[in-house]
Formats: C-alpha cells, sequence, structure tokens
C-alpha cells in the first residue's frame, strides 16, 4: 500500500485536536501534577505506581520537571496527539494489507476512530498524554509477533504490550480491537482465527505476567500497597461486575461520539442499528460461508472479552477514557462492516457516496463533536475562571494583598453527561481551586503573587477579595440557562 492512505489516517486526528490543544490552559489534574507549588514526586508515586503504572509514574515525573507555566503543558498535548496519529499509522497496517484497494476509505475509518471522546481526553488533558503512546506499544507489540515469527520479536512483542499495560492498563489489549476490525476487512477462514486467537491471546498473557511481575516488584521496593480502585473484585462480586459491563461500558462503546447519558432514543437509534450492521454481515449467507461467520463472530467475543479488564476490577467507573480499545473497535467495525454492505449491496453509485461520506464526512463531524466538547469542558471553564480572576484584580490597587476565599461545600452543578463530561468547571476539584487560582494570579502579577486562603464567609478589608463562590454561583446559572 502507498504512503498516501497512511498519511491521510495520521492526519485526521492531528487535524481534528489540534486547535483545541494550542492554548495556555490547563484542566484538573494538570494543576495537581504539574503546577502545584509544592514538589509532588512522592505524591505521583504514591497515586499512580499505587494504580500499578509504574513507567506512567516515571514520565509524569520527568514531563513534570520541565512544567512552570500552563503555556508549557501545551507540548505535552501535541506529543499525546503525535501519539495517536502514530497508532493510526500502525493500526491501519494491521487492518488493510499492502494492495488493498480502496485503502483511503479504511484510512479515514481508522483516523477517525481515533478522535472518538475517549481519545478526546488524551490529546487535550496534558496528565494523559503517554496513554496515545500505550496505544502505540500495544499495536506496534503485535505487528512484531505476527509479522516476524522469531525469539526476538516474540521478546520485543512481549515487552512492548508490557510497557502499555504498565503506563495504562486499559490500553494493554488494544491491539485485539485492530485483529477484530481486519476479520471485517480481510475474511479470515477459521483455520486462520485459530492461529490469529492463540498467536493473539499467547502474547496478551506473556505481556500481562511480565508487567504483574514488574508492577508488583516496583510497588513492593518502595514500600507501598496496591490503591483501592485496582483491587481484584471478589467472586461474589463478579457476576454484578459482568452486568455493569455491558450495560455501561458496551453501551457506551456503542453509541459513537455520544457524551450524554445513555437513553432509549439513542439505543434505540444508534447502539441497536450498529449491533444490527455488524451481525448481519457477519452471517449474511449469500456472502459468506459458516466457517467465515463463525470465525468473525468466535473473534468478536474473543475482542470483547479481551477489552472487559474493567469488570475484574473492584471500583465501578464509567468513564469515555478507560475504554480505547472497546470504543474504537466497536467503531472501526461498524463502519466497516457498513461499507462492505454498501458495497456488496448498494451499486457502484451508492458505494461512490459512501466513499466520499466516509472520507469527508467523518472527519468533519468528527471535528465539530470534538470542537464543541473541548470548549465546553477545558476551554470555556477555563476562559470563565482566567477573565474572573484577573478584572477581578484589576479593580484593586496593584499593592494590595490578594485574598482568595474559598467556596462553600456544597455541590457543583453538573450536565446530564457521562463521567467527566458532566463536569461545568474543574473548580469542583478542592486540588484544583489553590493552583488555578495561584497561575491565575501569577500570569496578572507576574513580580507579586502572594495570597492567602480564606474559608468561605471571610471578609478582609482593605485587601483585593476573590471570593471563589461567586465563580461557582455563575457556573451554576449557565447550566440552569442551558437545561
Amino acid at each position: 500500500m502507498a504512503l498516501g492512505p497512511y498519511a491521510f489516517a495520521a492526519a485526521v486526528p492531528l487535524v481534528v485536536f489540534l486547535p483545541g490543544a494550542i492554548n495556555d490552559l490547563a484542566w484538573s489534574d494538570d494543576f495537581f501534577i504539574f503546577l502545584s507549588e509544592d514538589s509532588n514526586s512522592e505524591s505521583i508515586s504514591n497515586l499512580v505506581v499505587g494504580d500499578g503504572r509504574p513507567l506512567y509514574a516515571l514520565l509524569l515525573l520527568i514531563s513534570s520537571d520541565m512544567m512552570s507555566r500552563t503555556s508549557d503543558l501545551m507540548a505535552l498535548r501535541l506529543f499525546g496527539i503525535v501519539g495517536l496519529s502514530v497508532a493510526a499509522i500502525l493500526s491501519l497496517r494491521v487492518l488493510v494489507p499492502r494492495h488493498q484497494k480502496n485503502s483511503y476509505a479504511f484510512a479515514a475509518i481508522v483516523g477517525t476512530g481515533f478522535c472518538l471522546p475517549t481519545f478526546h481526553f488524551y490529546a487535550h488533558w496534558s496528565v494523559t498524554w503517554p496513554y496515545s503512546w500505550a496505544i502505540v506499544f500495544s499495536v506496534a507489540g503485535w505487528l512484531l509477533v505476527v509479522n516476524y515469527k522469531s525469539p526476538t520479536a516474540w521478546i520485543l512483542g512481549t515487552l512492548l504490550v508490557a510497557l502499555s499495560f504498565s503506563i495504562y492498563q486499559a490500553a494493554g489489549p488494544f491491539y485485539f480491537a485492530t485483529i477484530a476490525v481486519s476479520f471485517a476487512v480481510l475474511d479470515p477462514w477459521l483455520p486462520h482465527f485459530r492461529r490469529v486467537a492463540v498467536l493473539s491471546l499467547s502474547l496478551l498473557a506473556a505481556g500481562l505476567v511480565t508487567y504483574v511481575l514488574v508492577a508488583l516488584s516496583t510497588i513492593g521496593a518502595l514500600g507501598m500497597n496496591l490503591n483501592s480502585k485496582v483491587t481484584p473484585v471478589g467472586i461474589g462480586d463478579l457476576s454484578g461486575n459482568i452486568v455493569w459491563f455491558f450495560t455501561r461500558h458496551v453501551v457506551l462503546a456503542f453509541q459513537p461520539f455520544l457524551v450524554d447519558r445513555p437513553g432509549a432514543v439513542s439505543l434505540l437509534l444508534v447502539a441497536l442499528p450498529l449491533v444490527l450492521i455488524i451481525l448481519l454481515f457477519a452471517i449474511l449467507p449469500t456472502y459468506t460461508s459458516h466457517q467465515l461467520a463463525l470465525s468473525r463472530l468466535l473473534y468478536i467475543g474473543v475482542f470483547l472479552v479481551a477489552s472487559s479488564s474493567p469488570l475484574l476490577l473492584s471500583a465501578r467507573q464509567v468513564e469515555h477514557r478507560f475504554i480505547p480499545g472497546l470504543a474504537w473497535g466497536v467503531f472501526c467495525l461498524a463502519c466497516v462492516c457498513m461499507w462492505n454492505l454498501v458495497r456488496m449491496r448498494g451499486g457502484l453509485v451508492l458505494s461512490r457516496v459512501f466513499l466520499v461520506l466516509l472520507v469527508v464526512g467523518g472527519p468533519l463531524i468528527a471535528s465539530r463533536i470534538t470542537e464543541s466538547n473541548i470548549q465546553q469542558l477545558v476551554v470555556k471553564p477555563g476562559v470563565v475562571r482566567h477573565q474572573w480572576v484577573t478584572s477581578s484584580l484589576r479593580e484593586c490597587p496593584s499593592d494590595s494583598p490578594v485574598v482568595v476565599v474559598l467556596p462553600e461545600q456544597g455541590p457543583w452543578p453538573k450536565r446530564e453527561k457521562v463521567g467527566s463530561f458532566s463536569e461545568v468547571s474543574d473548580m469542583a476539584q478542592p486540588w484544583v481551586v489553590e493552583n488555578a487560582v495561584r497561575h491565575a494570579i501569577l500570569n496578572w502579577r507576574e513580580s507579586s503573587h502572594e495570597y492567602d486562603l480564606r474559608p468561605s464567609g471571610s471578609k478582609e478589608p482593605h485587601s483585593c477579595q476573590l471570593d471563589l463562590e461567586l465563580l461557582r454561583l455563575r457556573f451554576l446559572a449557565e447550566v440552569k440557562a442551558s437545561a
């Protein structure tokens, strides 16, 4: 295959995510990890190594030493976006052989898949920049093992998958998603399915064992314990976790680009059609044999099992960023199946129209949705916070002391969306408040940015007072107005 489709697949996430990443804003944990006034090396180790992610902790420590201002975080976001582009290239290599026709259609599907809400965080939340590279390591490990059948390739592939797990456990099995989608592209027969299934599961076992040994050794060497959210689920709770996984994460994956809480309408209009398209293509008798249908269905099952790691943990959290392989795999699988059905049944004209929609419409829709989500989640709250602080400071004499009055402990407003997309402001997190305001003051008064914190309701005469309760009420009013 020529370089054009690879360049196109890589360009889609780059073009879609780049506009939202070029700013001097920070969000949520960025303030704690990178912009805290005190050194956070011990806190990072306790939080991240305790989650079983030693390489992620190391990368955060290295990058945090280089960050001092919110504008510095742009480099980390750009590095995360580059990681998604590299992941798109490697994933396309798994899906499409060298001489596959319509390779630009598959490139558009792959690239657009890396623009799902799952990856909005990887591209725009500076603290998650290594997650993109965890996906790269996972897919690269599979390509090494499947293309170079040698002990050296197996060792390197195992190490890459283990590194992927040590950055972000949810990204370790990502290569299963690329294989599942490739089965819709390459028409594998049952003997090929058996070989691929054994090979992929063997690589998962080898990489997982290596990762567990390294992670537990690191935790033991530092005298730490596993954090509660990554402790294994009890046998008695496993059945409940299975139901929770399919009714939460799987349902979320079958609603691509939607960040609202799943409801009956979205299930009927989006999720159900996608399920039917995948099943129809897999079992269509006039197109495929029973063995081919069985191969596809079996590997879809293997893919779901490999993506089900959240159900093995005691903590139940629903977030888009927790399901990279599941979300990308379902979206790409549905698009490839739809494309193949159109080519088989729709005729030449409809096939060309659908091809244009894939290559042009997919990235454009992804770009529009991404802009809306990032504006609402990161950009607008950050701009509102910065403008409110600077306008308050502008009304004060330059030599007056600054007093920051903390907001009340009442709940911050929420939107009817999934996970982090429901937040109207990261100021709802207590660790954000002080560092966010401190950097806003620093940007306004470079020579003097000392300030005092006071509890809610405090009144300090002869000072420049920033009452964050007013900011909380402003966000609450905006949510009510948009409801």
